[in-house]
């Protein structure tokens, strides 16, 4: 039977099983991390396309390939703010894994407990790519003004 500690037990195993990924990407630069981060979300949406073949039907694994096309988009996107992109493809995968597999149709052929648990990891990971990406315009920021201090301060000599 579901209850909300089940649910909890169940949100809490994916909190827990980030541990290693963000520890990871903590330990490499912003690019590398994002790369890392961009390819672990394909993987996530690969998952349920694997969910569709197995227990769905055919008709719901066109959708699951489209999820997996867009959630790619996000990682594959040329950008200075890649990070910021995976973070956003993170966070609307929360809301795939909820809206379809929770409440909708997916439901079908997705274990609960894995749409819980992938409903953690996906938002520890969203709230880390945030994080990661802020701490570096921070550190741009910082660079930035040092720099202007430094140069001002030459030129009152």
């Amino acid at each position: 039977m579901l209850t909300p500690l089940l649910i909890v037990v169940w949100i809490m195993l994916g909190l827990f099983a980030t541990i290693p990924l963000v520890v990871y990407a903590h330990r490499i630069n912003i690019n590398q991390a994002a790369q890392v981060l961009g390819r672990s979300l394909v993987v996530a949406a690969s998952i349920y396309v694997i969910f569709a073949l197995i227990w769905g039907d055919i008709s719901w694994i066109g959708v699951e390939i489209a999820g997996l096309l867009i959630y790619s988009a996000f990682y594959l996107v040329p950008s200075k703010r890649i990070m910021l992109w995976v973070g956003t493809g993170w966070l609307l995968h929360v809301v795939w894994v909820l809206g379809f597999h929770n409440f909708g149709p997916g439901a079908a052929y997705s274990p609960l407990w894995y749409v819980f648990v992938s409903t953690g990891f996906n938002l520890v990971i969203f709230i880390y790519c945030m994080y990661r990406w802020r701490h570096d315009q921070n550190v741009i920021l910082e660079r930035s003004y040092s720099r202007y201090e430094s140069a001002r301060g030459q030129r009152k000599r």
